[in-house]
């Protein structure tokens, strides 16, 4: 999900940095589609790469001492899209400029482990900008010292209202009615079509 800038889509809990994935490596292997790595060539070539967790660093070292970093093919697609908890889909014209165009999109439910009520938030990059953000995770304590009922999934708590703006679809590019609370406890996935498209230089995004 590392996008042209070099940050990644920070939905949820997840932080913006891009570090590493050892597993990767691994993955790469086990389909044997080392394009797979094209992320992480550009990472490990930077001047001080971080890991995403150091505990997984030996599959870096075990899966990884066999693969050609200087004969890493670019990747195919341009478009990823999934399912599950929390669906995703992902956009990006190309691979090799931070100029390129990238758009992120994410459903999935509130009630899931380190939610926000973001289902239907996206980021959107072009021409080295991100033009869109995500505001990211905060801290738990710094919330839960003003009070805040963090652990409360239920509708109308302080985790859900203007109190924590990092958790609320308010604090997005969401469309909002009246300032009304979101329903906690659905689940909005991606349908196989919607009548949506941007508008670029270069033509327009596939439907998404």
């Amino acid at each position: 999900l590392a996008a042209p800038t070099g940050k990644t889509y920070n939905f949820m809990d997840s932080g913006s940095g891009a570090p590493v994935q050892p597993a990767q490596f691994w993955i790469a292997r086990r389909t044997s589609n080392l394009s797979l790595l094209w992320n992480e060539r550009q990472l490990l070539r930077s001047p001080r790469p971080a890991v995403a967790e150091d505990r997984l660093l030996p599959f870096l070292l075990i899966c990884g001492a066999q693969v050609p970093l200087d004969d890493i093919p670019e990747p195919a697609e341009h478009s990823y899209r999934c399912g599950g908890t929390t669906p995703l889909y992902v956009w990006r014209s190309g691979w090799t400029s931070a100029e390129d165009t990238y758009l992120a999109v994410k459903g999935g439910s509130a009630g899931t482990n380190h939610g926000h009520v973001d289902a239907g938030s996206f980021i959107f990059e072009s021409d080295g900008l991100r033009w869109i953000t995500e505001l990211g995770n905060q801290a738990y304590y710094s919330i839960e010292k003003e009070g805040i009922q963090l652990w409360d999934r239920s509708r109308g708590t302080g985790r859900r209202g203007v109190n924590d703006m990092r958790c609320t679809g308010s604090a997005r590019g969401l469309i909002t009615s009246l300032q009304s609370m979101e329903n906690v406890r659905s689940s909005e996935g991606m349908p196989p079509s919607c009548r949506c498209g941007i508008r670029l230089k270069n033509g327009a995004l596939p439907w998404i």
